[in-house]
């Protein structure tokens, strides 16, 4: 039973690592934390009914505000001062698979460096230079990108970018007031060989999904990112 709990819970944990791997630049840039107090996530065991859902939340403490079913994660807001204690009796119920704080994510700054963007070191580490122009992909792929949106209308992305969705606002996910999700989705499907800006990974049959789970100012919390 202590070894099932425990590969629950790194599950969890390996769910929100991949789900924030779309927040690495290059592979280079380092997802920053910052802790959101008052929300929590709870992960109930599986086989409750609904009120037994609810007498979770009635016998520990704070406010359901939402839910990602599939997955039986709840986000439940605590007044801040009232935190510990009730993440202490959450951890207590026998009902409760997990918890966690809801910690914000924040994207890396733009390095100062004038040729980090330009200068694309890392596709021949990987073989891209030798693929490309020999190598013709014939299938297409869909690539969703996790973030602050994607720009549709960036030149170098004409075309490419699907009508998606946004967790914070219900939109297409088409727009992106910040420019972090555009650039990863440029990694991604940028237009190659068209004198531009610079060469995308899939260089050929290629399209990006947006998904906005973070706001302008680069900030989301994992309740938001795991719902993309």
């Amino acid at each position: 039973m202590k070894r099932e709990k425990k590969l629950r819970g790194r599950s969890l944990a390996a769910i929100l690592l991949v789900l924030f791997l779309g927040l690495l630049w290059h592979g280079a840039a380092m997802a920053q934390e910052q802790p959101q107090t008052g929300s929590i996530i709870v992960k109930l065991k599986p086989g409750l009914t609904p009120a037994d859902q609810a007498a979770v939340f009635a016998d520990n403490g704070g406010t359901q505000k939402s839910s990602i079913a599939p997955l039986r994660l709840y986000v439940v807001e605590v007044a801040a001062a009232d935190l510990p204690a009730v993440m202490q009796s959450y951890q207590n119920d026998p009902r409760v698979e997990r918890v966690e704080e809801n910690k914000v994510r924040k994207i890396e700054g733009t390095p100062s460096d004038p040729l980090y963007g330009s200068n694309q070191w890392a596709l021949p580490r990987i073989g891209w230079d030798l693929a490309f122009n020999a190598v013709l992909p014939t299938g297409t792929a869909k690539v969703a990108i996790l973030d602050t949106g994607v720009d549709a209308n960036h030149p170098d992305l004409a075309g490419k970018v699907l009508a998606g969705t946004s967790i914070l606002d219900g939109s297409n996910g088409q727009a992106d007031p910040n420019g972090h999700g555009t650039l990863l989705a440029g990694i991604v499907a940028a237009d190659t060989d068209n004198g531009i800006g610079i060469a995308g990974v899939g260089y050929a049959g290629v399209s990006i999904l947006p998904v906005t789970v973070l706001t302008p100012d680069g900030l989301g919390q994992d309740s938001d990112i795991i719902a993309g």
